[in-house]
């Protein structure tokens, strides 16, 4: 069993993307939802769609948690509004939970509709990320959440770009993005990290 679960709350043009290339490839949708989401995200596809609201208050992590503790056996699919897989790996789902692990790492595809109306992609590929896991995986960190890994069996996915998550938003998007994670001490704290070790 395959429960796709999705932390809402904008980039409702995304979202109902996300939904409609999930509908009768997952077995379940869980839409958790964040206070005032962008119109055009409760309620989309509600024969299909489980929403929940529980209020996010600033911690990606907590919210993660809450989200992944709504399935109770299988397999969990986090993805975001701005995310969606590739049709080939949407395919390929059902194969890659047959894996012997805890977490399938899954490579990303970063896409950016500049503001010119040019596309730039690949920045940062493979870009892995943990969005495939059992419902026992705990996530930690108030932004930019990551798995606790330790003692748990992690496998990587193939590294194709025809089977990939596509993470695709505009500069506009990026921009609210950015604003948001600028009230996170925690943004600030990882971003020093990363230029002291340049």
């Amino acid at each position: 069993m395959i429960t796709l679960v999705c932390i809402a709350k904008w980039y409702a043009d995304g979202y109902r993307n996300l939904i409609q290339d999930a509908i009768g490839k997952v077995d379940r949708i869980i839409t958790v939802l964040d206070d005032n989401p962008d119109d055009g995200i409760e309620d989309y596809a509600a024969q299909w769609v489980e929403y929940i609201r529980h209020p996010l208050n600033k911690d990606f992590s907590v919210q993660r948690n809450f989200a992944t503790s709504l399935v109770r056996h299988g397999w969990v699919l986090q993805l975001d509004t701005d995310e969606t897989l590739s049709p080939e790996l949407w395919s390929s789902l059902r194969f890659i939970t047959t894996l012997k692990c805890d977490i399938v790492m899954l490579p990303r595809m970063n896409v950016m509709h500049n503001s010119d109306g040019t596309v730039s992609e690949g920045e940062n590929w493979p870009d892995w990320q943990p969005k495939l896991h059992k419902p026992h995986v705990t996530w930690e960190h108030p932004v930019h959440e990551w798995p606790v890994m330790s003692a748990l069996r992690v496998v990587y996915g193939p590294m194709s770009k025809r089977k990939c998550i596509v993470h695709s938003k505009d500069v506009h998007h990026q921009a609210r993005i950015d604003s948001f994670f600028d009230t996170f001490d925690y943004h600030h704290e990882l971003c020093a990290r990363l230029s002291e070790s340049r």
